[in-house]
């Protein structure tokens, strides 16, 4: 089939041509912005173009930026909420370098602020946050951050290739082919609560930058609420579960807390679920498990209008521990702990 004006302007951009023909009466401009439109990655790596023109056609010229990075490598972000999204996701998993192209004109320096207020006590160990905001055309911008961090990168690639490991150990053993996501969200919230101890109190930075962590969680075994949700997150990545973490502040405290938003029952049906605040005992609790909004309302506040809605009533907990119950002993055979099953 052949490509229209605006798939060949794009395509060729993406490959770097330096010359892209089209037709005489072509609308190069606009052209162009259509392509920028379908994927905005283009204003990263297209500065400028000029337009030559022969007998029959014209010639786009483009001048490129950029070309090292790969394509891969960079974001898009609709909104600031979305550039805050991914600085954490970023700063989760370590990664020092940042490039995201957003349509929300925000300059970096308002989201280091941003960052710095609102999440900066979850991430002990980042030092020192550096970015720069480049305008481009479209009506967009290109954000750059680089991240640096209290301990040193071959140890953070060390700390994540554990903590992968562990992940897939503990998805081989709780999660089986064709088994429910109210199962799934069970068991990995069960065994968090029985597995892993709430660490009270901190002796340094450098400490916390474990045990705020899933790495605190998954291999140190102590961790506080940000490595409980940091973690469980992890878990639900490997079951294909759409999870976040949330941060808000518990009623009465001027702390911040962490916990987990999940999507369960399918359609966008989200529920929090606190593991930090259901574990602590030898059996799991389940007062903070895939809970609607009402139920928090009061108790916590949060950024709602950056958040999904949790309105449903589902009984995700009778629906997963009748399936855990029915499926007891071979879940057992797995070599999962009776107190993981807690039926």
């Amino acid at each position: 089939m052949e490509m229209n004006e605006t798939e060949q302007l794009q395509k060729g951009l993406q490959r770097f041509q330096p010359s892209i023909p089209f037709r005489v009466g072509a609308p190069l401009g606009e052209l162009v912005e259509k392509a920028i439109e379908k994927d905005p990655r283009i204003v990263y790596y297209v500065e400028s173009w000029e337009v030559s023109s022969t007998p029959g056609y014209y010639v786009l010229i483009p001048k490129y930026r950029n070309r090292e990075t790969k394509r891969e490598t960079i974001e898009t972000a609709l909104s600031q909420w979305d550039c805050e999204r991914l600085m954490r996701e970023y700063v989760r998993q370590y990664k020092k370098k940042l490039v995201m192209i957003s349509k929300d004109v925000v300059k970096a320096q308002r989201l280091i602020e941003l960052f710095y207020e609102r999440y900066t006590t979850f991430y002990p160990n980042l030092t020192r946050i550096c970015g720069a905001t480049y305008p481009c055309r479209a009506g967009a911008v290109i954000i750059e951050f680089s991240f640096e961090y209290r301990i040193g990168q071959v140890r953070l690639e060390q700390m994540e290739l554990e903590v992968n490991t562990e992940v897939q150990r503990i998805s081989r053993m709780l999660f089986t082919p064709g088994m429910p996501t109210e199962a799934k969200v069970y068991l990995a919230h069960n065994y968090l609560a029985t597995t892993v101890e709430y660490l009270k109190n901190h002796d340094n930075r450098l400490k916390m930058s474990y045990t705020q962590s899933a790495y605190g969680a998954l291999i140190r075994k102590k961790c506080v609420c940000q490595g409980f949700a940091e973690a469980f997150k992890r878990l639900m990545d490997a079951a294909g579960i759409a999870c976040d973490v949330l941060y808000g502040q518990v009623t009465g405290s001027d702390g911040y807390h962490a916990w987990n938003l999940v999507c369960v029952g399918g359609a966008g049906s989200y529920y929090h679920i606190d593991v930090t605040w259901d574990a602590g005992d030898k059996r799991p609790g389940y007062t903070y498990f895939c809970k609607n909004d009402r139920f928090f309302d009061g108790k916590r506040t949060w950024k709602k209008e950056y958040t999904h809605p949790c309105k449903g009533s589902y009984p995700v907990l009778a629906v997963a521990r009748r399936y855990v119950q029915y499926n007891k002993a071979a879940l057992l055979a797995k070599g999962i702990d009776a107190a993981v099953l807690d039926c």
